[in-house]
């Protein structure tokens, strides 16, 4: 059996459905199960994560960005290394690096350091800024036809589309060949977020103003709306990478795993314009 964490999300929502569709059996864990076969379970209760992992031999972890992310990272590790997991596959970012400037680099390094340490069989799946991150403004380029970002300035991106990640993780929990790699996955080119909005705008047929605010003023913007001061900062750190030309990568690293190119983002665009009009 394959446990997949944040089984309700843009991953893992795909992750799943694709080695259901392969006859694997599969217990995906979230907050709000819609599937007979999976549970919610809080990954901060270490006694629930266990009864939840029993019988399981491999895990696709993906770990909400919250205050307590490494602990929740922790308690997924040990309790997978209790029940006899054979391999562990991690989403985790592009920057990881546990002495990063910015919080989610030292996050997720830190949680591939604990991986590491746990001497299970493990795949980082190391993934670029996602393209299905900029559903989150749709509402408001759907109402406003605004799109704010802050601190990236002119920098580019390869972007990757969560599908291929997805596509990536399935294939690294079936098969023995990726224990112990390090994948590294962006999208086809590079581009700065005021191109990827013109590509929005070209596929939604309607003009999207693009803002690249100081850091300060989106804080702002971000706590008006309610979010929390941690994901604020977590975000803008982010983005501050960002700007400095922390995404600027691109590797062959979805084609080589797949077998197919990664999606562009005209791709991306194309699919999912009704998000950013209704």
């Amino acid at each position: 059996m394959i446990i997949v964490t944040g089984a309700t999300g843009n991953v893992g929502a795909r992750t799943v459905e694709l080695l259901r569709s392969q006859g694997q059996q599969v217990r995906g864990l979230c907050r709000h199960p819609s599937h007979p076969d999976d549970l919610s379970v809080d990954l901060g209760d270490p006694d629930a994560i266990m009864a939840a992992m029993t019988g399981a031999k491999a895990v696709f972890a993906i770990v909400p960005a919250v205050e307590n992310q490494l602990t929740m990272e922790h308690n997924l590790i040990s309790a997978a290394k209790q029940v006899g997991v054979d391999h562990y596959v991690r989403l985790s970012s592009l920057g990881a690096d546990p002495n990063g400037k910015d919080s989610v680099s030292r996050v997720h390094g830190r949680a591939e350091q604990i991986l590491e340490e746990s001497e299970l069989s493990y795949t980082h799946i190391r993934a670029n800024y996602f393209m299905q991150m900029f559903l989150a403004q749709a509402e408001n380029i759907a109402q406003k036809k605004i799109f704010a970002i802050c601190s990236v300035g002119s920098a580019k991106v390869g972007f990757i589309d969560t599908r291929d990640i997805a596509d990536v993780a399935a294939i690294a929990l079936s098969q023995s060949s990726y224990k112990g790699a390090t994948l590294r996955l962006t999208g086809p080119s590079l581009m700065t977020f005021s191109d990827a909005v013109d590509m929005l705008s070209d596929a939604t047929k309607r003009e999207i103003n693009y803002i690249d605010m100081e850091s300060g003023e989106y804080q702002e913007a971000l706590l008006s709306v309610g979010v929390s001061a941690f994901l604020a900062e977590h975000v803008i750190g982010l983005y501050s990478r960002i700007g400095t030309g922390g995404s600027a990568v691109i590797t062959n690293d979805v084609a080589k795993t797949t077998g197919h190119p990664a999606r562009s983002f005209k791709t991306f665009a194309t699919d999912y314009a009704n998000k950013f009009t209704e």
